[in-house]
């Protein structure tokens, strides 16, 4: 399914439910869902004990859904093509050529391949 697809059956859903309901909305529900995504993958590190064991990765599948849900909704309120405007940026970031080498004390160091895309298609970072 490409991401214009899903824009357009998250809007019909959302028109449905939140006709009137501002963009600053959904941009705060994107930074809550992305509190909750931080919250599992550092969960995944902690070991709390006595307390029920969490699914991390579940936890953390659900709020990247929810992330990009809540994106949708705000670039649909805002009239963003996210279809359109990802594609635009992703052909951006693969004429960057730098890759991550090793991990200094406070920061990643990065070198210059002149690589574009990662071999395996990542996208580096």
């Amino acid at each position: 399914m490409h991401i214009k697809q899903i824009q357009t059956e998250i809007q019909n859903w959302e028109t449905d439910r939140f006709p009137h309901a501002p963009s600053y909305l959904a941009l705060i529900k994107v930074g809550e869902e992305l509190g909750e995504l931080d919250g599992h993958y550092i969960g995944r590190f902690e070991q709390h004990v006595g307390k029920e064991p969490i699914d991390h990765q579940a936890g953390m599948e659900d709020s990247v859904a929810d992330v990009f849900i809540s994106l949708c909704v705000f670039c649909i309120r805002e009239h963003i093509d996210l279809d359109a405007v990802t594609e635009r940026v992703g052909n951006e970031v693969k004429k960057r050529t730098f890759v991550i080498t090793e991990r200094g004390q406070d920061h990643f160091r990065q070198r210059d391949t002149g690589a574009g895309w990662g071999p395996n298609g990542n996208i580096p970072v």
